[in-house]
């Protein structure tokens, strides 16, 4: 049979050193020991490079994960660049005028307020700038009027008021210039024939209140194409049992051709009271009922 041939650790010890030592003497055996030492480092070693070379494998893996990352950046930061700068330098010099109406229609002798708006096209404002506006009938533009130059203010902004008082009723076409840019718009011109469509549109904070609590009221006066009037007075009169008169005002319209009243119910005792609003002979008259605590 084949015997088993051991190459452990222990067994070369004990077979190399110590049986040499009884049979060879000192010196055999340390120069045996010496050369198994120089066996093991080189064991030793060859297993430190064979790691080296796992832990470099390792590392070359690293960019391709980096690489992945610069490829994600690369997608992302065009993308926001575009946004956030969509403009070439000469697209953002594109200047744009507009111009802007509170209402299209206006009663002879009204005050049109007609304001121009100019920006470059990323929306900042340009001041400093002369706008021009003229305007003629849209029937006949032979009949052109030069209405008045303004300058635009910090916000690019530039408001005309124009005196309709001169021009014939009808339909007229508004246009505003400066430099290479014109902007249009429409306005129509209506006869003052001083018909009230409607005191109010009449505005009650309540229709039921508590004793004490306030009671506010709105009117707007407005011609019968809704056109307001403004600086007119509006009387406001409060009626307890549709008859005995218990307070009166009279206040002014606003630009906007509207006006406002407070009253306390402080004073009141618990019943029905009518509210009638006048203007120039035109009444409207609701109720509210006050209810006490």
């Amino acid at each position: 049979m084949k015997k088993e041939v051991n190459f452990s650790f222990d067994y070369l010890v004990k077979k190399l050193i110590f049986n040499n030592l009884k049979k060879s003497g000192v010196l055999h055996s340390f120069l045996l020991f010496l050369i198994l030492f120089l066996l093991l480092g080189i064991v030793y070693f060859s297993s430190m490079i064979a790691a080296n070379n796992v832990t470099n494998f390792e590392i070359n893996q690293t960019p391709n994960f980096s690489y992945q990352k610069y490829n994600y950046s690369e997608l992302v930061e065009p993308y926001l660049g575009t946004n956030l700068t969509n403009y070439s330098e000469s697209n953002m010099l594109e200047k744009v005028l507009k111009l802007i109406l509170d209402k299209v229609h206006f009663i002879k002798g009204q005050i049109a307020n007609i304001e121009a708006s100019l920006k470059y096209v990323n929306d900042s404002p340009i001041p400093g700038q002369t706008i021009n506006f003229y305007t003629y009938e849209a029937t006949n533009s032979a009949n052109f009027y030069f209405l008045g130059n303004r300058v635009t203010d910090m916000y690019g902004r530039a408001t005309l008021e124009w005196n309709t008082s001169p021009f014939n009723e009808g339909s007229y076409v508004v246009n505003a210039t400066t430099l290479d840019l014109t902007a249009t718009t429409m306005i129509n011109i209506e006869k003052n024939n001083g018909i009230i469509k409607n005191i109010f549109n009449v505005i009650l904070n309540k229709v039921k209140l508590l004793r004490g609590e306030l009671l506010i009221i709105s009117a707007n006066l407005t011609y019968v194409n809704q056109s307001p009037i403004p600086n007119e007075p509006v009387s406001l009169f409060i009626f307890q049992n549709d008859s005995y008169q218990i307070y009166n005002e009279t206040s002014l319209t606003n630009n906007q051709g509207q006006t406002y009243f407070q009253y306390s119910t402080e004073n009141l005792t618990q019943g029905t009271y009518y509210l009638n609003l006048s203007y120039n002979g035109n009444n409207i008259t609701t109720k509210n009922d006050y209810v006490t605590a």
